[in-house]
């Protein structure tokens, strides 16, 4: 692999990281500067904004990166912009229907249709710098999609007002600073927009494939997630949504950061050895991540309620339950979701479109059923918990399934990482009812155990993975 391809790669995944890190230093930012009720207002425009948004090009605007010719290029640019703006019309329609049964206020219905069609323009810009190697305008675009509407918000929530309307237009400014970004730095690569319908629909008819294999499962992912958001909405329990929301995106954030750091990595060294070589050492970092961090999450999951009030605030104490429930699901999300790219290597996009349909319809019914059924949030909130637990596991074993590899080991790991958890959990309930310095004292060797325990793997294992990813190593096995 060349340096300059090297280079590329590390500005793209260094900034990316950056982006992840910073969306995560501002989540108790914003969580102390708005109340429950008012950031659910928030929740429910980016998510009905988002369901939409999210294939508001139809997936076209992933094709730019592969054309040869400008020309061409002008006329998939055109085509995205004309779905977007397709899009845009179908959101206000949907907001004008459903926006009262679902909480959402006057001004969110005008700015949804504006910011769906601002997503499909920046899907596009995005995807214009990409095809013209410009990979440092590329990860700086990225890098304002995280920080500018979270700048906005603060900014509003300080020195304007914390109130609904405040946090809603915050968030669309700064997602037009964003987009304009963007802008600027990709409309000097094309030169202008196509107005041939018979040019607009070769290129659609060329191209068809990208909305045929990427858009559904695109839209079912985003549905599992952003749906959640829409029917608590019409629980009618703004705190409840507010907490939620703000929950989801604390331990998404995990995720996305490790995701950001190791995804690069893993697949840069399996396109130089090639993915067969990559199970060996795949199975020795889950190994790492999951036991080494069972005992770090069984003390997370005891101190949940603790550990929110001291990210969000005390105002955000009701959302300690949440936590504790989805917890589980978002560990699991953290250690496998930097695999996703595995099932494009694989040619896996339809069975991984499968379980995300058969997986995300599950978790909307049970939600549903909760909420409108049998008037429980409870029961709504600990079924997606299990259901996506399930989901996460059956995605990494799926993989492995198909390539004829083994895949006992996984539930072997899993096994003993949830022993550790509940270990771990018991442990402190236990000397927690002890009302001297017993607790103090067991609370110590607990750390140190922890310490230590983890400390031993990235010894053993971690000099493994280190020599697995030289350049000079393609795999070992164990």
């Amino acid at each position: 692999m060349s340096f300059a391809k090297l280079r590329d790669i590390f500005k793209t995944s260094s900034t990316l990281l950056i982006s992840q890190v910073l969306n995560f230093l501002f989540i108790p930012l914003i969580a102390r500067a708005y109340k429950p009720e008012v950031y659910a207002e928030w929740a429910l425009f980016y998510s009905f904004a988002l369901i939409i948004g999210g294939i508001a090009t139809a997936r076209y605007s992933d094709s730019i990166v592969l054309l040869k010719r400008k020309k061409t290029m002008d006329v998939i640019v055109t085509l995205c912009f004309a779905i977007g703006l397709f899009a845009s019309c179908v959101s206000f329609v949907a907001a004008y229907l459903f926006g009262k049964a679902l909480g959402l206020d006057g001004l969110g219905t005008i700015l949804i249709p504006l910011s769906v069609l601002l997503m499909a323009f920046h899907m596009t810009f995005l995807q214009v710098l990409v095809r013209e190697g410009r990979f440092s305008l590329y990860s700086f675009s990225l890098l304002t999609m995280s920080v500018f509407p979270s700048v906005s918000q603060l900014i509003s929530g300080w020195f304007i007002g914390a109130s609904s309307q405040g946090i809603i237009l915050a968030g669309f400014i700064g997602q037009c600073i964003s987009a304009l970004t963007s802008y600027l730095y990709s409309s000097f690569q094309f030169k202008t927009l196509v107005f041939d319908r018979l040019k607009i629909f070769a290129g659609a008819r060329r191209y068809s494939r990208f909305p045929k294999f990427s858009m559904g499962f695109a839209f079912f992912s985003l549905l599992r997630v952003r749906a959640m958001y829409l029917i608590f909405g019409a629980f009618r329990d703004p705190v409840f949504l507010g907490c939620y929301a703000q929950t989801d995106r604390l331990l998404s954030a995990p995720s996305a950061l490790l995701g950001a750091s190791i995804r690069p990595i893993f697949f840069r060294h399996a396109a130089n050895v090639g993915l067969a070589k990559m199970w060996s050492p795949l199975r020795l970092i889950l190994k790492v991540l999951w036991i080494g961090f069972g005992p770090i999450l069984g003390v997370i999951l005891y101190y949940s309620n603790d550990l929110v009030v001291f990210l969000l605030g005390r105002q955000w104490k009701e959302a300690g339950w949440i936590f504790q429930a989805l917890v589980i699901p978002s560990f699991l999300l953290m250690t496998t979701n930097w695999l996703d790219r595995a099932y494009d290597v694989l040619k896996l996009q339809k069975r991984v479109f499968l379980l995300e349909l058969f997986y995300g319809s599950i978790a909307i019914i049970a939600v549903c059923l909760g909420v409108f059924a049998l008037n429980s949030i409870e029961f709504s909130i600990y079924s997606l918990g299990c259901i996506l637990s399930v989901y996460y596991v059956h995605w990494l074993v799926s993989i492995f399934s198909y390539v004829g590899a083994s895949y006992r080991w996984v539930y072997k790991y899993l096994l003993i990482s949830f022993v550790e958890v509940a270990g771990v959990f018991a442990y402190l309930y236990l000397i927690s009812q002890q009302k001297s310095v017993i607790f103090y004292y067991g609370l110590l060797g607990l750390l140190l155990f922890c310490a230590t325990h983890i400390v031993y793997l990235i010894r053993k294992e971690g000099f493994l993975i280190s020599h697995i990813f030289s350049e000079n190593r393609g795999g070992i096995d164990v």
